[in-house]
């Protein structure tokens, strides 16, 4: 019992990074898209209230007000409940099998197998999940998750490749294994989320012809 402790607490630090970092990347893509109401011009010298605190106060629970934060909930979750506990499983399954050294050429293979696994599984389940339980996270009705997962799936799997590989060779190569690789990780993954989460603007925007995920511009 005592063996599985260990275990049991990296799986708990994990699925609290993964956590954060959703909460951080669909927050943040709800800025950018304009989905959370921010100031166009942050400068508060240009206010013309006489109390500047109260001003600050007004626009931050403006943007309160405008937050979808049954969204970002639903992505938090999909973050603790799967991504730390997928990722933690399939980089210790590559170092057991590639080796722990950390020199360039196993380093490159593990982020070229990564990408060729375990990607396409993780790819479909974040999908799936997307037009299953977060369908304000595409914006339209999606119909069927499967049609969505097919309609989508190459476009973001084709972009994720001028990505993850890099990122994820650097993190083998210079990173130690386990927690404190998700930990490097984390803020690529946050910015990875912020712009897949970037909706288009416009209802005749079509970044996508299926869903609204803002995958073309990545």
């Amino acid at each position: 019992m005592t063996k599985m402790y260990p275990s049991i607490r990296m799986l708990g630090y994990s699925s609290a990074i993964a956590a954060s970092f959703f909460f951080v990347g669909d927050a943040s893509a709800q800025v950018l898209s304009g989905t959370i109401s921010v100031p166009s011009q942050f400068n508060p010298s240009t206010w013309n209230f006489p109390n500047r605190t109260q001003t600050f106060s007004m626009e931050l629970r403006r943007a309160v007000q405008t937050w979808d934060y049954e969204r970002t909930l639903k992505m938090t979750a999909f973050g603790a409940g799967f991504h730390g506990f997928f990722f933690l499983s399939s980089f210790r399954f590559l170092d057991k099998r590639i080796g722990y050294n950390r020199v360039f050429h196993v380093a490159a293979t593990k982020a070229v197998l990564n990408q060729i696994v375990f990607a396409p599984i993780y790819l479909s389940a974040f999908l799936y999940y997307q037009s299953t339980f977060v369908t304000s996270y595409a914006g339209v009705n999606t119909g069927s998750p499967t049609e969505f997962v097919s309609q989508n799936f190459l476009g973001l799997y084709s972009k994720a490749w001028l990505y993850w590989p890099i990122v994820n060779c650097i993190s083998f190569r210079f990173v130690p294994a386990g927690v404190p690789r998700l930990v490097f990780l984390a803020p690529f993954w946050a910015a990875w989320i912020a712009r897949i989460g970037t909706q288009p603007s416009t209802e005749s925007s079509s970044s996508l012809e299926f869903g609204r995920l803002d995958i073309q511009s990545l």
